[in-house]
């Protein structure tokens, strides 16, 4: 009985792994935004962390959920000027080590009493201190994140995703809790073990309800428009073209500007022009980055950008980053220059 659940609850690892490596490694193109497949990965996630908890296998799913709610943050904030079609895997760098770790001591407890003793006295206290700092410093971040950068109009999803933030900086406290318990002589009156499960299953319910839950036509074709219109922009950098319009996006989508317009602010709480700029400073952030021997100059880069005048660029810039483009600019040197100081002659 014991072999069978020492090959299971590897085998279980080796599945989570995978999976994890999958959700970690593939990439966020702001053209192919799809919120519900990322809820649909916490989703997978929670099953994991519930299934775990059956089987009695340390895996530490726990370290996951900061990590997919990040993901899931870069999904609801495609209006913003936020480079979102980077691969997030170094988000997951502590569920990777925490695995190995918890794999290796696992094997080994198999072999030797010691390694029960390293799982049950440093572990799984780390696990639980980590797996509540994540889901703490994640949820923390990203709220402040917002309050710095409100939303237009708020969608369904915005609101689906901010409840489930917020439900998870309150799991992080009773996690922090439990994991601190041992260490104290006092009694907090309640099981914070089993709140935390009755969490796990309430999030799982909630989560069903978003999922599974029938979305209405007008919604979905929404979507997809809102899909085609970033399709269209950033296909040939249409949205770099200085005498672009709502007009002439809307002759390019064979739809009517009204349309656009309405598809826009609806979904994304945004208008044209803001979503415009949002891509341009994006494009101009990767430009500066990239200008590593500083050649460009402010006026080139705002031409570059689609920008006719440079007070306009600055105006655009500023408003978005908190800086304007040659503060930006002397940013991004200062940085290159004491990366390649620390680099080894």
């Amino acid at each position: 009985m014991d072999t069978v659940k020492f090959i299971t609850s590897v085998y279980f690892q080796l599945v989570v792994l995978t999976f994890v490596w999958y959700v970690a490694s593939s990439h966020n193109y702001l053209k192919t935004v799809n919120f519900r497949s990322e809820i649909f990965k916490l989703f997978i996630c929670v099953g994991f962390h519930l299934l775990a908890i059956i089987m009695e296998t340390g895996t530490p799913i726990g370290l996951l959920y900061g990590p997919i709610f990040y993901r899931i943050y870069l999904h609801t904030i495609v209006r913003d000027n936020h480079d979102t079609n980077k691969p997030t895997i170094k988000h997951f760098s502590a569920f990777f080590l925490g695995s190995l770790i918890y794999l290796a001591l696992y094997v080994y407890s198999r072999i030797n009493v010691q390694g029960e003793v390293w799982l049950y006295n440093y572990y799984y206290p780390c696990y639980l201190f980590a797996m509540g700092g994540s889901i703490l410093g994640y949820s923390t971040f990203i709220i402040f994140r917002q309050l710095q950068a409100p939303i237009g109009k708020p969608t369904l999803e915005n609101i689906f995703f901010n409840v489930l933030l917020w439900l998870a900086l309150l799991t992080s406290l009773p996690i922090l809790i439990f994991a601190a318990t041992p260490y104290f002589s006092y009694n907090v009156g309640i099981h914070v073990q089993y709140l935390i499960y009755m969490i796990l299953v309430f999030s799982t319910a909630i989560l069903c309800g978003f999922i599974f839950v029938r979305i209405p036509r007008n919604v979905v074709n929404n979507r997809t428009d809102l899909f085609k219109i970033y399709r269209c922009l950033l296909t040939d950098d249409l949205y770099l073209e200085t005498n672009l319009t709502l007009d002439k996006l809307a002759h390019h989508l064979g739809s009517s500007s009204e349309k656009c317009s309405k598809i826009l602010n609806g979904y994304i709480g945004i208008n044209f022009y803001q979503l415009l700029a949002n891509l341009r400073i994006r494009h101009a952030k990767k430009l500066i980055r990239n200008d590593v021997e500083n050649r460009l100059t402010i006026e080139h880069l705002a031409l570059l950008c689609g920008y006719r005048s440079k007070a306009s660029f600055n105006r655009h810039f500023k408003k978005l980053t908190s800086c304007t483009p040659s503060e930006y600019k002397q940013q991004t040197s200062y940085s290159y220059e004491k990366s390649t100081n620390l680099q080894p002659s």
